[in-house]
């Protein structure tokens, strides 16, 4: 808002500012118009693609994780492997 004021009518440009002070404390909060049907679709869609993210990181973290047990038995299977042969040689 532009207030103007003159040096000539005090009263006048004291009603002005008065007006201009209250004006500067309006706050205006702007509200999407929104369909409230489409709203809960876009949040749904919206929660549907972090759960989707959730599940791909806990599925290639399961995927991680069992390739790792996979390969500590390999190397348990070896181990044991080599050492009952090396009985059966005695």
């Amino acid at each position: 808002m532009i207030a103007t004021i003159s040096p000539t009518d005090y009263e006048e440009t004291l009603s002005t500012l008065c007006y201009a002070n209250q004006v500067k404390k309006i706050k205006n909060k702007a509200v999407v118009n929104e369909d409230p049907n489409a709203k809960l679709v876009r949040e749904l869609k919206e929660e549907l693609e972090v759960l989707r993210g959730m599940y791909n990181f806990i599925a290639l973290s399961l995927a991680f994780f069992l390739c790792l047990v996979m390969t500590i038995v390999f190397i348990l299977y070896l181990s044991l492997r080599s050492s009952s042969c090396c009985r059966c040689h005695d």
